[in-house]
């Protein structure tokens, strides 16, 4: 546990010249991803902004881990290294948060996955899956095939 909790708090390692332009692609992917759920998201207040928070942070936090990879140490390597770790603390907050306001909403409200995804709130909208029952309907309990249909 020791050894745990003193690396967690060290500049993380070098990457490779390979490893830290593949990073570099996946940090721009990342906050493509952030920028899309913050500017285009269907859901509006605290679970849309903290979901596209801990997107930014993750793109940030590689971006700069990778960055402070490929420039030397005297340039500023480790000092963005650094701010890697910081980014990274902030991340671990941001989840925690978002993991709570998740898990309050499901508890209190008695949302469910549709909190996060709002598509799967919408029956029929998968494939393969078949349009719910209005709920001012009776649920049948005869036992039906999808594909069968009567006339």
């Amino acid at each position: 546990m020791d050894c745990v909790r003193t690396r967690f708090w060290q500049v993380p390692e070098r990457l490779t010249p390979r490893r830290a332009h593949l990073t570099v692609g996946l940090a721009f992917a990342v906050l493509a991803l952030a920028c899309f759920a913050l500017l285009t998201g269907e859901i509006q207040g605290p679970p849309r902004l903290l979901s596209g928070a801990v997107l930014l942070f993750t793109g940030l936090g590689n971006l700069t881990w990778a960055l402070g990879s490929l420039l030397p140490e005297v340039k500023g390597g480790k000092a963005l290294r650094e701010v890697a770790r910081l980014l990274t603390v902030l991340l671990l907050l941001t989840s925690i948060a978002f993991l709570a306001l998740l898990l309050h909403s499901a508890i209190v409200y008695g949302e469910s996955v549709s909190l996060v995804i709002p598509a799967a709130s919408r029956p029929g909208r998968l494939p393969g899956r078949a349009p719910a029952a209005p709920v001012s309907q009776p649920c049948s309990l005869t036992r039906t095939s999808r594909f069968h249909h009567e006339d």
